[in-house]
């Protein structure tokens, strides 16, 4: 019997020659197999962040100049990066004007700023563009490697959004009927599908930001109800913590919803929704070794242990005074300024006077959200880190975080604070204390 397999392939991937190899022999065997296969992918690692980073420098200098010498850059990366998969003379040309064409659409749209300022809308538009060049290249890469392909462009496939677009999300009642029939006239071919760009009712360009290819494949499991979805990876497991700073971590070979979606380095909450709803299981597996995977699913580890470290560097805690605190109206006001300026906090807690919010420094409109909050009450910004412990609720395990962070940090900025259904316990440290706090908890509470 076919089953159908969603595979996930991110930045890092589809940039390295030799991960596309493997990338190619996974489709292989599973094609072989009898399987119907999807394909999720990123744009090229890095190459989005760039985008984004000159798409704010275009608009604070409001140079033409910069937007040639841009498509310029990316025009070379992706034919660097083409010349090195691709051996059919043909192709590389044919691609080659493929790209040009989508870089003379972007010169336009980046033109478009300078002259109108309307910038959410253009500049998701503008990040869509990297998408696109990354589905060309893995469709004449399969081609040339004799797998048929074809390659969905977001109109095509049919998945509307809200207008949200800088953070989109997907409308499942909107989008499912033309999604699971344009997916299923397509049965003896890989289906190729952007990460995380889809349009708007009014057939605007809008992305779902980071993760967006998570969602995008977790959600078409759900449309098709699919066998199996393969997020994979250029790691082996995943990690009880970031091996990059911690010393001696372990694999995971199990994760439940909950966990995963706590810990922020697995997969992100609107994708985990998806797999919720429908009770469907999902490998984070290793390129280089498909039986290598950690499962995410809804089993429950009834263990008191401490399972996974994650933490989010470069963020501000936010510490709001005022005397209104607690009259009417207030707490909603400070709400609707984060709303309005489309920021999200990752933390919040408050006393009778006091509010304290941690956030991302990444966001746009941060210096809008300060003078903004300054109107209305007393504020105070530290830079710091956030640290999160991933477990099953245990009071006393609380009060053992809290005993090791008093012993190791000299300005703890906020205490634990456990509460009930929640897998998470959330410390704000400073940035110079992170790594030590992470390698002290591992050692405590993983470790031991």
């Amino acid at each position: 019997m076919e089953k159908v397999i969603i595979n996930k392939f991110g930045g890092e991937i589809m940039w390295t020659p030799e991960l596309n190899k493997l990338l190619l022999n996974h489709i292989k065997e599973q094609k072989n197999s009898g399987n119907k296969i999807i394909v999720v992918c990123s744009a090229l690692t890095k190459v989005t962040d760039t985008l984004i980073n000159w798409v704010d420098e275009i608009v604070k200098s409001n140079s033409i100049k910069k937007i040639d010498i841009l498509c310029d850059n990316l025009f070379e990366i992706h034919i660097n990066h083409i010349k090195k998969i691709l051996n059919n003379k043909k192709n590389i040309l044919k691609l080659e004007e493929i790209i040009s064409g989508e870089l003379k659409q972007l010169k336009d749209s980046l033109k478009f700023i300078l002259d109108f300022w309307y910038v959410d809308f253009v500049t998701s538009k503008i990040i869509s563009f990297w998408e696109k060049l990354s589905t060309h290249i893995i469709k004449f890469y399969l081609e040339e490697n004799n797998i048929e392909a074809k390659r969905f462009t977001w109109e095509e496939l049919g998945i509307i959004t809200d207008n949200n677009y800088g953070d989109a999300n997907i409308n499942y009642d909107l989008s499912k009927e033309k999604v699971k029939k344009n997916l299923e006239n397509n049965k003896n071919i890989v289906n190729i599908i952007a990460w995380f760009t889809w349009i708007d009712n009014f057939w605007r360009t809008t992305i779902l930001w980071r993760w967006g290819t998570d969602t995008t494949a977790c959600f078409i499991w759900s449309v098709l109800k699919a066998d199996k979805v393969i997020l994979w990876k250029n790691v082996e497991w995943v990690l009880t913590s970031d091996p990059r700073i911690v010393e001696n971590t372990n694999t995971i070979k199990i994760l439940d919803y909950d966990e995963a979606e706590e810990s922020w380095k697995v997969v992100c909450n609107k994708a985990i929704t998806y797999l919720k709803n429908h009770n469907s299981p999902m490998e984070v597996a290793f390129i280089k070794n498909k039986n290598i995977f950690t499962k995410v699913c809804n089993k429950k580890d009834l263990s008191k242990k401490v399972k996974l470290l994650s933490y989010k560097k470069d963020c501000s805690l936010l510490k709001i005074k005022s005397e209104r605190m607690t009259k009417s109206g207030f707490l909603y006001n400070i709400s609707a300024i984060f709303e309005e300026l489309n920021i999200n906090m990752s933390f919040i807690r408050n006393t009778r006077d006091t509010m304290y919010i941690s956030i991302d420094n990444n966001q746009k409109n941060l210096e809008k959200l300060f003078q903004n909050l300054e109107k209305i009450c007393s504020l105070e910004k530290n830079n710091c880190s956030m640290i999160n412990i991933i477990w099953n609720l245990n009071w006393d395990l609380a009060m053992e975080v809290n005993l090791q962070l008093k012993k190791i940090s000299k300005n703890l900025q906020i205490w634990v604070f456990p509460h009930e259904n929640c897998s998470r316990l959330e410390a704000i440290v400073d940035n110079n204390e992170l790594e030590k706090i992470l390698n002290h908890f591992h050692q405590i509470f993983i470790n031991t």
